[in-house]
């Protein structure tokens, strides 16, 4: 009776982060980076796959006269490794938002959002193993802007 060759995978990953942040009086200014590896190797067939996923943060907030307030990050990531090809795994998202506050208290904001101003989020998930190279693609909203308008009521309590 033949018996099956074992097969054994053994997986590795390594993540790490850097955020620098500098807060002066007029906004915030943070910048942060990761970066991810992982390995996965597989016995039977003698077959080792890779992956690493870079990260660059840029998020900032800018207040002005007048209860103006303007915020904007940007982020580019890239993925390689086993199986992925050249720039199409690279995109840079970047987000606008301003925004007044006004009425007594600031009571009332008035927003303009502007997401994925450059249109480029592409949302694909990878997974990467031994065994296989995986890729889903999930259909979403890409850049769109958003205007609202916030009021915040006034609880009036009593005292009983």
């Amino acid at each position: 009776k033949e018996t099956p060759d074992r097969s054994c995978t053994g997986n590795a990953s390594l993540n790490s982060t850097l955020r620098l942040s500098y807060l002066p009086s007029w906004g915030n200014i943070d910048l942060s980076g990761t970066w991810n590896f992982s390995r996965s190797h597989n016995s039977l067939r003698d077959k080792s796959t890779f992956a690493r996923n870079y990260t660059l943060t840029l998020e900032s907030t800018l207040q002005l006269p007048g209860n103006v307030q303007v915020s904007t990050d940007a982020c580019y990531r890239s993925l390689n490794g086993t199986g992925i090809q050249g720039s199409e795994n690279d995109e840079v998202l970047w987000n606008l938002r301003v925004s007044w506050s006004f009425l007594s208290d600031k009571r009332a904001e008035l927003s303009l959002y502007w997401a994925d101003i450059l249109n480029e989020k592409k949302n694909y998930l990878r997974s990467v193993n031994a065994y296989a190279f995986s890729e889903t693609y999930q259909e979403q909203l890409r850049s769109y802007l958003l205007v609202s308008l916030k009021y915040r009521l006034q609880v009036l309590r009593s005292s009983w």
